[in-house]
């Protein structure tokens, strides 16, 4: 049982059965995972009202790419005409590079480390944000972007893995970026920000 076709592939190109070889993807609680008001969330989790809020939910690792996703950030917030902050779920061995980084780039006020989440947690923190970001080297279908999905927020994402097996089309065009050049991943999310999906589609 694999994650996604794109795994599927790759087991069945190395010589694996293909008759023995199935996708079946991870589900979503969508009692939890669902659009809530925004504002009802940021009050109970205590993020100002106003302004833009993104949101990583993962390990802080390498294959997590989350330089890319600090230096996009960086240029979102000078080319954004409101308040914009990122906070970042999770935990692991580059939290202390990442906050040097995000010190060096000037987003030491602007970055919230939020730590590990009960996947409750990580819903409310779905809801309270504008747009959920990925930046990772590779993935099967991480269920941060199913969640994203199920919680009616935009997810930006590095195209890479199984992500596109399950973005609507006109989605993936708009937010799952081909390159790790932080311009254009900055402009994938400003994108997010100033033309948001309806995210009861």
């Amino acid at each position: 049982i694999t994650r996604s076709r794109d795994l599927e592939s790759r087991l069945k190109a190395c010589g694996a059965d293909a008759e023995r070889v199935h996708t079946i993807y991870n589900g979503v609680d969508t009692g939890l995972f669902r659009p809530a008001s925004r504002l009802d969330a940021r009050r109970e989790l205590g993020i100002p009202g106003g302004g833009r809020v993104l949101l990583f939910v993962g390990n802080f690792l390498p294959v997590k790419g989350l330089d890319l996703l600090l230096a996009a950030f960086a240029e979102v917030r000078q080319r954004s005409s409101v308040q914009v902050t990122l906070a970042l779920i999770g935990s692991g061995p580059l939290e202390q590079s990442l906050k040097h980084q995000a010190a060096e780039l000037g987003l030491s006020e602007h970055l919230l480390f939020a730590g590990r989440q009960p996947p409750a947690g990580v819903a409310r923190w779905m809801q309270a944000a504008d747009a959920v970001c990925l930046t990772s080297h590779n993935e099967g279908v991480p269920n941060v972007v199913l969640e994203s999905m199920s919680s009616g927020r935009p997810l930006i994402s590095t195209n890479v893995g199984g992500i596109d097996e399950v973005t609507d089309p006109s989605m993936a065009r708009r937010f799952l970026v081909g390159t790790r050049e932080a311009p254009q991943f900055a402009a994938a999310i400003l994108d997010a920000l100033d033309h948001p999906p309806d995210e009861m589609v």
